[in-house]
């Protein structure tokens, strides 16, 4: 199979044609079916939904530029509801069907739960949460969860901060977290800093006052909880309650608009975020990168939005399956895609320039930064370089 490598600003530059030609790329024949799996109800929707935008979004414009080889996109999404159990079901559903590619699942659990049954031989899943372990047919557009935890202290460590809580919930985003963090405090880069105080909590837990009060008391200078959807409600409120005012950083897959604003009154001072560049403007990358997030901006203001962490998400992912498509034989197998991408270097994307040569992520450290919310402002804003040293 003679593979090419589409240009990715070649790929989006001819996406964002697509408000000019439409009607004029007509696309023709039966439409090729592309499913996602996403919470799009449930403890997860507000970053389901963004999700399910953002791919709409992007097929859109691929059906405005030609389609996959002629043939429209159809995206077929199907509600996990957040539930693991339910993403089981309509994986098996897949797998019957020899889809080649799966968009999705969004969170920790729900893509852990996928994993063992595509890993072997498909579909090829691309996977939006990067806290699980990718190889053969699993993939993210992200580096690992210790790489999440680096780049955080690093942040920290540069400002002199020193003293470290964590409050985490019992879910599979926060056991992913916790390990990571234990094993980066025990890196020698982070050798003069300290986790103080280690909290844990259960999704479902309404109120978090007895750890915060016991993380109070031990005096750190800055809080990291990693929590995701209601249970990050939770622990904005445990910390208003508790009166602690310090530096709190967070999950970026808590970084929307519209469930920061209903926290902003009760929200720290310094509200912290670990994200990806395209999630915020003014990200310090470099110039090609900087072309595909101005294009992913692009296409969000032409249907009046903002892209923040929940829409941008998505996007890197979905350009790469586009590309893929596009440049593998019509109705390819999960093999051709694995086979794809497992040469695939050198693609520019929103967060990062992605090379799948050595695994199945595309990114590191340099897919990272760290971003804070400005309640002036109602937005969020870039203050660290992709890797974790501060502007």
């Amino acid at each position: 199979m003679k593979h090419r490598y589409f240009s990715t600003i070649a790929l989006v530059a001819v996406l964002i044609l697509a408000g000019s030609l439409r009607g004029s790329a007509q696309t023709t024949g039966t439409p090729y079916e592309l499913t996602a799996i996403l919470p799009l109800t449930g403890a997860f929707a507000f970053f389901g939904q963004a999700s399910q935008k953002t791919m709409s979004l992007v097929a859109d414009r691929v059906n405005a530029t030609g389609g996959i080889h002629g043939r429209p996109v159809h995206m077929t999404f199907l509600d996990d509801q957040s539930s693991p159990q339910l993403d089981v079901q309509y994986a098996n559903g897949l797998i019957a069907k020899k889809t080649a590619v799966i968009l999705g699942p969004a969170v920790t659990a729900t893509c852990a739960a996928v994993a063992p049954l595509v890993r072997a031989a498909g579909p090829l899943m691309f996977c939006i949460s990067p806290y699980i372990d990718t190889g053969s047919y699993v993939y993210v557009t992200a580096g690992t969860a210790l790489d999440n935890a680096i780049v955080v202290l690093r942040y920290y460590r540069e400002h002199g901060y020193k003293r470290f809580a964590m409050l985490n919930s019992t879910d599979a985003s926060g056991a992913a977290l916790d390990k990571a963090f234990e094993d980066a405090f025990a890196l020698p880069e982070f050798s003069s800093l300290n986790l103080i105080a280690h909290q844990h909590f259960s999704p479902a837990d309404q109120s978090v006052a007895a750890q915060m009060a016991v993380i109070k008391a031990s005096g750190p200078q800055v809080l990291i909880s990693w929590t995701v959807g209601s249970p990050f409600s939770t622990v904005i409120r445990g910390i208003h309650d508790s009166g602690l005012d310090v530096p709190v950083c967070a999950n970026g897959a808590n970084m929307t608009i519209a469930q920061i604003s209903q926290l902003a009154s009760i929200a720290p001072k310094e509200l912290d975020f670990l994200t990806i560049p395209a999630a915020v403007r003014g990200s310090a990358v470099e110039p090609r990168i900087a072309k595909v997030q101005r294009d992913l901006n692009a296409m969000f203001e032409k249907v009046g939005l903002k892209v923040d962490g929940g829409y941008a998400n998505g996007y890197d992912m979905t350009i790469l399956v586009m590309d893929a498509l596009r440049n593998t034989p019509p109705d390819p197998t999960a093999a051709q895609m694995q086979t794809y991408f497992s040469h695939l270097h050198d693609f520019a994307g929103a967060n990062a320039i992605y090379d799948f040569r050595s695994g199945q992520r595309g990114s590191g450290q340099n897919g990272f930064e760290l971003a804070r919310f400005n309640a002036s402002k109602n937005d969020f804003e870039p203050i660290s370089k992709p890797g974790g040293v501060p502007l």
